[in-house]
């Protein structure tokens, strides 16, 4: 009787696993890290990936760059909208801190709106183009290496 059990117990059908595991919601991380720069520069950033349903996933990334002068801290929340297999629509808010490692002294602090369409051109393989506008006017605005109050961007990924 035991072996009969155990011997049912463990023949499950190849194709029957696999459509469990495509129907469970995954945490999708994506980081990326640049060695360390002779004066002590970084550059570290992540995502963070969650599939809200099979069109729409919902993303929390982070980003810190430090240079010879200032260090960068940015955090987003980003809606991913498939509106075809290969296609997507990307909405979201990001918040950048921006402070001086001399004084240490916090010196620009701006908030932005994203916008971006991507296409995956082979499974490996996609491109997006993006808009991000500012959409607050810090009161300590100061020159800083971001400069501009609008970019536009474009993002391959492979």
């Amino acid at each position: 009787m035991f072996l009969v059990c155990a011997s049912g117990f463990s023949q499950d059908s190849e194709k029957e696993t696999n459509k469990e595991t495509t129907k469970e919601k995954k945490l999708y991380v994506d980081a990326f890290s640049f060695p360390e720069g002779m004066n002590g520069e970084a550059y570290k950033g992540f995502t963070l990936s969650y599939p809200i349903s099979s069109k729409l996933d919902a993303q929390l990334g982070g980003m810190y760059n430090k240079t010879f002068s200032s260090e960068l801290i940015r955090s987003s929340f980003m809606l991913k909208w498939y509106t075809r297999e290969s296609l997507h629509l990307r909405s979201g808010l990001e918040r950048e801190y921006e402070s001086n490692i001399f004084s240490n002294q916090q010196y620009i602090e701006r908030n932005h709106f994203n916008l971006g369409v991507g296409y995956k051109l082979k499974p490996d393989f996609s491109l997006e183009v993006g808009y991000r506008q500012q959409i607050n006017s810090p009161s300590q605005q100061k020159i800083n290496f971001q400069g501009s109050k609008k970019a536009l961007s474009v993002r391959a990924k492979f």
